[in-house]
């Protein structure tokens, strides 16, 4: 649900909204309220929930520029190139990114924020918008990517059912406090609801 807080979360941990209580730490490093620059520069990317490549350029183009950082290494996320991890990405490199399918943008849009080489990937509701098969697809594509190259995710996601099923670890918001459970307890629909209905403390409804 809209307002519980996911977006503002993620900006926090990202330096783009000003934190006034708590503390941000990453890899043993006060990282509160530093600039989105700095952040990224220790290894951490956010995936915006809106479109975030470049609709006049190609495929190859959006990623090459993405990697500018890196200019002397091969084009790709650590351990591989992009195109091992999304193929479907290689036969439409010289396409521009304006023509691509909602699916294939989403793609792009991740692969052009691996290609950065970060250490910690934000991903903001990266199936918004997407049909339900290309959503499926791409989640599970992140699940691939995460047990064969370690990449750690921060992932919010609206499909609680589909992304409890790919976690290691869960958090609910509500009433803006976070909530951790057990993947194998949020099975159901049912158990999220009084879960997320235990953490709120009422009977009112619950925010995701």
């Amino acid at each position: 649900m809209n307002g519980a807080g996911k977006t503002t979360l993620l900006g926090a941990l990202m330096g783009l909204v000003r934190t006034r209580k708590g503390s941000v730490r990453f890899e043993g490093q006060e990282i509160t309220n530093l600039s989105t620059s700095h952040i990224n520069s220790l290894g951490i990317a956010l995936l915006l929930q809106q479109d975030s490549v470049f609709r006049s350029l190609t495929v190859r183009e959006n990623l090459e520029l993405a990697a500018r950082r890196h200019p002397n290494e091969t084009l790709g996320a650590p351990e591989g190139s992009v195109w091992d991890i999304f193929p479907a990405l290689e036969p439409l490199q010289n396409r521009r990114a304006g023509l691509l399918s909602g699916g294939e943008s989403r793609m792009l849009a991740i692969a052009m924020v691996l290609s950065q080489r970060s250490k910690l990937l934000l991903l903001d509701e990266p199936t918004a918008g997407l049909s339900r098969p290309a959503a499926s697809g791409l989640l599970q594509s992140l699940a691939a990517l995460n047990r064969q190259h370690g990449m750690t995710m921060l992932l919010v996601e609206p499909n609680v059912r589909l992304a409890v099923s790919l976690a290691h670890r869960v958090y609910l918001l509500a009433s803006g406090r976070a909530f951790e459970q057990s993947r194998e307890n949020l099975a159901s629909s049912e158990q999220i609801l009084n879960v997320l209905l235990r953490a709120r403390g009422e009977n009112g409804n619950p925010e995701r």
